[in-house]
């Protein structure tokens, strides 16, 4: 197994754990019972500050694969669980406005690749909220968390609006193969080597294997020199 590889793997792994760590955490502060509690608690609130700085540093070295793996993993309904808490629970603090504002906003960056709005754009409507209760109490200047997701939210719909605008008015082919002539899809194949290459079916994929293999493996011997300096 390669060294780059094994760096990836360690990379997407962190970003994994760390989020299911913070959702684990959000539903225990979020509780009914004794969320109050257990937000005023050292070792929770330590915990869950080290688990958001690691996961930032993790999203932003990793780019688009750790924030789909992250959303993937449930940090979007894990966010709106710790903004609704502190919102309710606790005064507005800078040091918590910077956290959960470097997540959303390191999210929302990399909704310029399709890929990622999709899996963005399926976490939000699988996670239900009250857009009326929240835009009324965005007025209010104490409600700043909720300003925040409502924010977020109108980032992404924009990005995937303008998106779709974009594929049916130009018609351009999101895949690597100068000859395809497929539609516009937000489904895409990857090559696994360089992780740059999209491609729309295997068949495009197998056309251009030829032409891409020389530079894949340029790619590959230039990751690994960054890895090794």
């Amino acid at each position: 197994m390669s060294v780059c590889f094994q760096f990836e793997q360690i990379k997407h792994r962190g970003v994994y754990f760390l989020s299911h760590l913070l959702s684990r955490i959000s539903k225990k502060v979020n509780s009914r019972h004794d969320g109050a509690t257990a937000i005023w608690n050292d070792h929770i609130a330590d915990t869950w500050k080290l688990g958001m700085t690691c996961l930032i540093g993790g999203l932003v070295r990793g780019r688009f694969d750790s924030v789909i793996i992250s959303v993937e993993a449930g940090i979007l309904p894990t966010i709106r669980r710790f903004l609704r808490t502190f919102d309710r629970h606790l005064p507005r603090m800078q040091d918590l406005e910077t956290l959960f504002r470097s997540v959303l906003e390191v999210t929302s960056t990399y909704t310029y690749y399709r890929s990622v709005q999709k899996v963005v754009a399926k976490a939000i409507r699988r996670y239900s909220y009250d857009r009326d209760l929240w835009q009324q109490r965005a007025g209010n200047s104490e409600a700043w968390a909720e300003r925040w997701w409502i924010s977020f939210i109108k980032i992404i719909n924009t990005r995937i609006d303008l998106s779709n605008s974009l594929e049916r008015l130009t018609g351009i082919y999101y895949c690597n193969t100068p000859e395809c002539i497929t539609p516009p899809s937000s489904k895409f194949l990857r090559c696994s080597g360089c992780t740059t290459a999209f491609y729309c079916s295997r068949q495009c994929q197998k056309t251009d294997r030829q032409k891409h293999r020389v530079f894949c493996q340029k790619r590959a011997i230039l990751v690994m020199q960054k890895i090794e300096t």
